[in-house]
C-alpha cells in the first residue's frame, strides 16, 4: 500500500506536490469514490482514475549508465551542456538513486522503484559504493589511517571509508556508502591532496564492466535479484542497529526526554521533572551585609505590640 500521491508520481504524470493539489480539487478516484490526501491504495488491485482516465501501473526498469565526464547527473534537458537524459529515451519515467559530480565519470544507477532508491541512497542501510580516484600527490599512511578512520568535514565527520592503493600510492581504491555532496574530493582536500579523476565502479553487487563511456544497459534478472538481496540484508541489518540503540538509550536513560508536537512550526522538547534549586538570598557579601542592615533597621523602627488587654 502506498500514498495515492506516489502512486500517481510514480507512474510519470506529475510530479508528487501536483498530484497532491489534484486529489484536494477532487480530481481523483479510488474505487469510484473521491480520494482524500493520506489515504492509501494499491496501484495494482485498485482502480486509481485521474480526471477520468484510469492510471497503468509502470513497469518497473532497472539501468545502469557509465557517465562521461562533463555531463550533469540529471534526468532534466538542459538548454547548455549535456544531461544523462540527452543519451537515451525511454518509455517509463527514470530516475538517478544518487548523484556523480560534473566532472567525475562512471557508474549511475537509474531506475522508477522508489524502495530500491532509498535503499542505495540513505546512508543508514550502508549500501557500499566503489570509487577509483588518482590525487596530485603520493598519500601517506597516516593520512591512510584518517580515512580508514573518518576525516573532518565543514558539515561533520565522515564515515569510515575502505581504502586500497592501487599500482601506485597516488591511484586509490576508496569504497564507502555515504553520499555527501563533493564528498570525496573534500575528504582528501581536508588532507591535503587533489582529486585529479574520479570514477565509480561499483554500487552494492552491481559492477560496471566493458561499458563505454555514453553506454547503457538494461540489468538481467540475475543482477536484479542479487542487488534486491543485499539491499535486504542491509535493511534487516539497519532495523537490529536501531534495536540496539533504542535498548541501550533505555538501559543508559530509564526516563527518556519526550517530545510534544507543539504546532506545525516545531517541536517542543519537554524535560522529565526536576526540583527547583532554592535561590541563594544574597549574591554576595556586600548584598549580604546591606540587606542585613536593612532588617535591623526594620526591627528598630517598627513599633512594639501592646500587651495591654482590650
Amino acid at each position: 500500500m502506498e500514498r495515492i500521491q506516489k502512486i500517481i508520481a510514480n507512474a510519470g504524470l506529475m510530479s508528487r506536490r501536483k498530484a497532491e493539489g489534484i486529489i484536494m480539487d477532487g480530481r481523483v478516484l479510488v474505487n469510484s469514490r473521491k480520494a482524500v490526501l493520506g489515504d492509501k491504495a494499491d496501484s495494482e488491485t485498485d482502480k486509481i482514475e485521474v480526471n477520468g482516465k484510469r492510471i497503468v501501473p509502470e513497469k518497473k526498469v532497472y539501468i545502469i549508465f557509465n557517465k562521461p565526464k562533463s555531463v550533469i547527473c540529471s534526468m532534466e534537458r538542459l538548454k547548455e551542456g549535456k544531461s544523462i537524459s540527452d543519451y537515451f529515451k525511454l518509455k517509463e519515467r527514470v530516475y538517478p538513486a544518487g548523484r556523480l559530480d560534473y566532472d567525475s565519470e562512471g557508474l549511475v544507477f537509474l531506475t522508477n522503484d522508489g524502495a530500491i532508491t532509498e535503499l542505495i541512497t540513505h546512508p543508514r542501510y550502508e549500501t557500499e559504493k566503489e570509487y577509483i580516484l588518482e590525487i596530485d600527490k603520493s598519500i601517506s599512511e597516516k593520512d591512510i589511517e584518517q580515512l580508514r578512520h573518518g576525516v573532518m568535514l565543514e558539515d561533520g565527520m565522515s564515515w569510515p571509508a575502505k581504502v586500497e592503493i592501487l599500482d601506485s600510492r597516488m591511484r586509490l581504491d576508496i569504497t564507502m556508502h555515504e553520499g555527501r555532496k563533493a564528498q570525496i574530493k573534500r575528504m582528501f582536500t581536508a588532507l591535503g591532496y587533489k582529486v585529479l579523476s574520479l570514477a565509480r565502479i561499483r554500487i552494492g553487487s552491481i559492477l560496471m564492466e566493458h561499458m563505454l563511456p555514453g553506454k547503457y544497459r538494461e540489468l538481467s534478472f540475475e543482477e536484479i535479484s542479487g542487488l534486491k538481496k543485499i539491499l535486504k540484508e542491509n535493511y534487516e541489518k539497519s532495523v537490529r542497529n536501531r534495536e540496539q540503540r533504542i535498548s541501550l538509550q533505555k538501559r543508559i536513560r530509564p526516563n527518556p526526554v519526550k517530545y510534544v508536537r507543539r504546532d506545525i512550526i516545531g517541536i517542543r522538547k519537554i524535560e522529565p521533572w526536576k526540583p527547583k534549586a532554592e535561590k541563594p538570598k544574597f549574591r554576595n557579601d556586600f548584598e549580604r551585609f546591606r540587606g542585613e542592615r536593612a532588617e535591623k533597621r526594620k526591627e528598630k523602627h517598627q513599633p512594639e505590640k501592646s500587651s495591654r488587654l482590650i
